[in-house]
């Protein structure tokens, strides 16, 4: 697993969600799955695609409003606590998570919960350890307090 990890966490995480939703879309093109009619709602599923978005952006300018480097493997300057922080230790993964749930909905097709899925198994058990074990290193104390009063995804 260590092997595989160090690999996946090379690549950027927007990055994964669109291979898995292209690659899910053209299997979805090639191999259109019954639909399921509880779930399609393409108003729904852009709102949710518009909230994750929202929810990302506003973890993303937290980010910059401290210069913090955005990638996974830098070590931070900063241990952000505000904004969507105050929620989440991961409020950009969790947009993008959104972000890629939202074809579920919108198109209402079980094969599109292969994406969410999968991204949340590759940012919960790749990236989030990796990252803490970073902000661990850096901030001690005060990521240990951070990381006991606020959630890991919500």
């Amino acid at each position: 697993m260590p092997a595989i990890k160090g690999r996946i966490v090379e690549f950027r995480p927007p990055r994964i969600a669109m291979f898995l939703i292209v690659v899910t879309g053209l299997i979805y093109g090639l191999f259109p799955v019954t639909r399921m009619s509880l779930w399609k709602n393409l108003w729904c599923g852009f709102v949710v695609l518009l909230a994750g978005f929202a929810v990302m952006i506003r973890a993303w300018a937290e980010f910059e409003k401290k210069h913090n480097p955005i990638s996974p493997t830098a070590t931070p300057a900063t241990l952000i606590r505000s904004g969507p922080f105050r929620f989440s230790r991961n409020p950009m993964y969790l947009g993008m998570l959104l972000m890629v749930f939202s074809p579920v909905i919108a198109l209402g097709s079980p094969l599109f919960l292969f994406p969410p899925v999968v991204f949340f198994w590759v940012i919960n058990f790749a990236f989030i350890p990796c990252e803490e074990k970073i902000l661990e290193h850096s901030f001690k104390e005060a990521f240990t307090d951070y990381h006991g009063s606020v959630r890991k995804w919500v």
